[in-house]
């Protein structure tokens, strides 16, 4: 970390290494105005903290392992997903980079199609035409279900695109995804509204 900045800025960098060979996986500076120091102390805490998850899901094997230059890729996507927020439209093409290349690898499918369902979302709350973004979700849900079929993210997907059902339907779906993947977060954060 370095506390020192320019033009009355204070900069912070953080790295992820790994232990084998001492390879760079991922790293990133930030940098804010030096009355901001609690939000740059935030962002780099959920920085860190979502690489850190996609590493240990990576590092598991559960899923497979990715490729050295798409493990970089898909820690760098993790990252990313701390700063978009609703807006995930930069971080799509790395994530689907990520999935297409290793399909069986099962939290790349995750996040991808959570990106994508919040990129419709935001779309619909904006009251601008989402079409395409909801043709690219079908799209993705349609070849993340033939590698993992119980998806709770194919659900919440499902979800996404028909925002108009009548509450027992979409209840019963929040329900579906709950029993599929009791822990997930953004199946909790879903069941709640829907409730």
């Amino acid at each position: 970390v370095n506390g020192a900045g320019r033009n009355g800025e204070i900069r912070a960098n953080v790295a992820l290494v790994s232990r084998k060979n001492d390879a760079m996986l991922w790293s990133k500076e930030f940098e804010r105005a030096a009355a901001c120091g609690a939000d740059l102390e935030e962002s780099l805490a959920f920085a860190a903290a979502r690489v850190l998850d996609c590493a240990i899901e990576e590092a598991s094997g559960e899923y497979g392992r990715l490729r050295e230059e798409l493990r970089r890729t898909y820690l760098n996507a993790c990252s990313l997903l701390t700063e978009v927020g609703w807006d995930s439209r930069s971080v799509l093409p790395e994530l689907q980079l990520v999935a297409e290349k290793t399909p069986r690898f099962r939290p790349a499918w995750a996040r991808l199609l959570n990106a994508q369902s919040d990129y419709v979302s935001l779309l619909q709350a904006l009251g601008k035409d989402r079409v395409s973004a909801k043709a690219d979700l079908k799209s993705l849900i349609a070849r993340a279900r033939k590698f993992h079929p119980d998806m709770a993210e194919i659900t919440l997907g499902e979800l996404t695109l028909n925002p108009g059902l009548p509450v027992s339907r979409s209840v019963a779906l929040v329900e579906q995804a709950k029993a599929q993947d009791p822990h997930n977060v953004a199946v909790l954060i879903a069941h709640s509204q829907e409730m």
